[in-house]
């Protein structure tokens, strides 16, 4: 998928960013501005689909951890973002991202001596129960191109005071097997109809893919998480739903799973013409 780097040149020299190169293995330019990222993907014909193809290394300089903002008026759950990067390769027609940025660049945050000291602290204070990365990205879409996860999940194995989320879409979970978790980690699977994954999630696992990772984690003592999340309404989607619950079980032990969470589809004013623009038949 990424066929050109970006480097931000304050991270230059940077151990986790000169391993990620190496192994994406596409052409690396270093800047010493982000506008010329931005630049380059505004540039596009479909900027939103040049942004998932453009990565950006660079520096998180705001905070690694902060608690979900939440919706005004609602109760919040009180989940922890772990802010590890921006964006996703995957391709949702109803994907927030594509109108959340501006405009969407794919990035991965490579200061992480900051994020480690951040994290411990967050652990130390016992502020966050639920701590999860796929809140602005996929949580393992980074898998072939950075350790961070493993070392995460391992990490969060050796405390008792919250448990870490990996949101997915996808089945990027071989490296997970024979880390000492210690039933720390959660492993979440966004699910869908068949037929809205096969129309309006491009590039994502299939629901049986999906399920047979779920069935893998769980040999390996790993705890479930699932989200239908957005419930699409559609002529018989109500079967749809139920055969897709009918095979969630038929997969995995309900005894491993800690959560199921159903979600609405999120309409941001400026994502109509985006997804008319991108997914006209959508």
């Amino acid at each position: 998928m990424i066929s050109r780097i970006f480097l931000d040149d304050r991270v230059a020299g940077n151990p986790v960013a000169a391993d990620i190169i190496r192994r994406v293995g596409a052409p690396a330019e270093t800047v010493s501005d982000a506008r010329a990222v931005y630049d380059a993907v505004a540039g596009a014909a479909d900027p939103r689909g040049a942004g998932k193809r453009i990565l950006f290394l660079t520096a998180n300089r705001g905070p690694f951890i902060r608690k979900c903002p939440g919706t005004q008026h609602y109760t919040c759950c009180d989940y922890g973002i772990l802010h590890i990067g921006a964006y996703c390769v995957l391709d949702c027609s109803y994907c927030i991202l594509q109108s959340y940025f501006h405009p969407p660049v794919l990035q991965f945050f490579v200061n992480h001596a900051d994020l480690w000291a951040q994290l411990e602290a967050a652990l130390a204070s016992g502020t966050f129960r639920r701590i999860g990365t796929g809140e602005f990205t996929d949580s393992l879409i980074w898998e072939p191109w950075t350790d961070l996860t493993p070392l995460l999940v391992e990490r969060f194995g050796r405390q008792d005071r919250a448990a870490l989320e990996l949101k997915t879409k996808t089945t990027a979970v071989d490296r997970l097997e024979g880390l000492d978790h210690r039933g720390r980690t959660i492993l979440a699977w966004s699910l869908n109809t068949p037929a809205m994954i096969r129309t309006q999630e491009r590039r994502t696992a299939s629901l049986s893919a999906r399920l047979a990772a779920a069935a893998r984690v769980q040999g390996w003592g790993y705890r479930l998480a699932f989200h239908f999340d957005p419930i699409l309404l559609y002529e018989g989607c109500e079967e749809d739903y139920r055969k897709v619950i009918d095979r969630l079980f038929d997969a995995v032990d309900p005894a491993a799973v800690a959560w199921i969470s159903l979600g609405t589809f999120r309409f941001m004013p400026d994502l109509k013409a985006v997804i008319a623009d991108r997914f006209p038949d959508s």
